[in-house]
């Protein structure tokens, strides 16, 4: 499984250039110094009121519909700063099993419980030897899932696509959308999906939540609503793919307060989607990514030190629609499908 490489990690300068191998790249909010990445002129830059109440109070939002290179639709959705919120029950994981794996046993994360007690730890051919595979972490208070890795490690307390079998099919990590109703549920704006999101943050992050904090942490606002992503649908003639929560959960240590130095920010940045396959026949989706990351306002400067990779947590979440013709797909369950993740940078 391709991601994008890291750049200028190379070997002389900086050790820990074995994530040049085609290890995943962070992405949003995550690693910036992405090579093949596009750009963003500073002239050109639309800052809009989501981008300058994220820079102000570390929340925002952005509804983007896209028309790739093959006149493929797409509508992409980005939050930050609402990391309890999910549509799946599931976080999808950017970092895929081998990442993880090499973050793991050659450097350490940082709250690993593997980074404070000597261990057998894997060579990076034993990682190598391992099947890789996509990485996600069932929904669960943050507090409680930074405690169980604490204890454990990341791996160990993750979960992999099979973990899904059982749960409904509408949140698991790719669904499909047919009408206003699985919309309404899926997007998690129905009555009781609402009352469901309430009783789950009383119960797992804070019991004396009131209902106006709940609304807090869900990201639903005037630039951010159902109506909104709805009319840029067409679900009179398509269905849509609903591919979520993509996102990172640990970053290389030089990187942790990159954000910082950007010349801007903005809430839409960081991975994208640039082109989809979908084959009904063989039930395979081929998902090909690019990244835009915004100029530093200085250099940042790389330790030549191996240092522990650092959890964050989901800070940032990408999900997108993508639409397909109503009489190619009509049904669709998650764990039927087969998935491949490409770097449209690496082909």
């Amino acid at each position: 499984m391709l991601r994008l490489h890291i750049q200028n990690f190379k070997k002389a300068k900086f050790k820990k250039f074995l994530f040049i191998l085609g290890i995943s790249s962070m992405f949003a909010g995550s690693l910036s110094a992405i090579a093949c990445s596009a750009k963003i002129d500073n002239n050109q830059v639309e800052i809009t009121p989501e981008d300058i109440r994220l820079k102000l109070t570390g929340q925002g939002t952005d509804i983007s519909k896209k028309v790739l290179e093959n006149k493929k639709t797409i509508v992409q959705l980005k939050t930050a700063g609402y990391e309890q919120f999910t549509f799946s029950d599931y976080w999808w994981s950017m970092d895929d099993s081998r990442r993880i794996n090499v973050a793991s046993n050659l450097y350490g994360v940082d709250i690993e419980k593997s980074l404070k007690h000597n261990g057998n730890k894997l060579t990076i051919d034993q990682i190598d030897a391992l099947p890789n595979k996509e990485v996600f972490f069932e929904l669960n208070s943050l507090k409680k899932l930074k405690e169980d890795i604490s204890n454990s490690s990341m791996l160990k307390v993750s979960k992999t696509s099979e973990d899904q079998n059982n749960s409904n099919k509408q949140f698991k990590s790719i669904s499909l959308i047919t009408d206003e109703k699985t919309l309404k549920t899926q997007l998690r704006v129905s009555d009781s999906e609402k009352e469901k999101f309430s009783k789950f943050v009383k119960e797992k992050v804070n019991e004396n939540l009131t209902e106006e904090d709940v609304e807090k942490l869900q990201p639903w606002n005037s630039y951010f609503s159902y109506d909104l992503i709805k009319e840029k649908l067409d679900l009179e003639n398509h269905n849509y793919l609903f591919i979520k929560d993509y996102t990172s959960f640990i970053i290389d240590a030089d990187f942790v307060d990159s954000e910082k130095y950007e010349s801007y920010t903005k809430v839409n940045k960081g991975i994208q989607l640039a082109d989809y396959e979908i084959n009904n026949a063989t039930k395979s989706i081929t998902l090909k990514f690019t990244s835009i990351h915004i100029p530093y306002d200085l250099e940042l400067q790389k330790t030549l030190i191996a240092q522990p990779y650092v959890y964050t947590g989901p800070r940032r979440s990408t999900s997108w629609l993508v639409s397909v013709d109503k009489t190619v797909l009509s049904d669709f369950d998650f764990n039927e499908w087969k998935f491949k993740m490409v770097s449209v940078d690496d082909l």
